[in-house]
């Protein structure tokens, strides 16, 4: 099997950001929130893959700050969580996200995206329209 097609390369690609085409964001936004949600129910000790989930997603987005610090969380709840090491060290040597470089495929939060599949923020802003997103999804 050439090496573009191994399951090692494709894993990868998808750690490192290396996505072909445009995120779906409300999809990426909706999935961040069922992870944290999911998060907040596990016990101390083994939340670690859901705050590195979080905080990838968070990198992908754009938001290394917010990334570096779910990183952090995940080695306090569990030291020797080699995937926080190795996400840490993603945001430390200033690593952005390649879907962060062109403007069509960045991420832009819920109310600058054009044509929200929600219908639009509406007039209380983003929680209406995260409210919205959950009831018709």
């Amino acid at each position: 099997m050439p090496e573009e097609f191994s399951g090692e390369s494709l894993f990868t690609d998808a750690l490192l950001g290396q996505i072909t085409g445009r995120p779906d964001w409300a999809r990426v936004d909706r999935g961040q929130e069922l992870a944290f949600e999911l998060m907040k129910t596990t016990p101390e000790g083994q939340r670690a893959p859901m705050l590195c989930l979080i905080g990838w997603l968070e990198w992908l987005k754009g938001k290394s700050s917010f990334a570096a610090r779910y990183f952090k969380f995940a080695m306090n709840d569990v030291p020797d969580f080699r995937l926080a090491f190795l996400l840490t060290e993603l945001v430390s040597r200033g690593l952005i996200a390649p879907v962060n470089l062109n403007r069509d495929t960045a991420y832009r939060p819920p109310t600058l995206r054009p044509g929200p599949p929600c219908g639009g923020p509406g007039p209380s802003g983003v929680a209406t329209w995260q409210a919205m997103c959950r009831i018709r999804h």
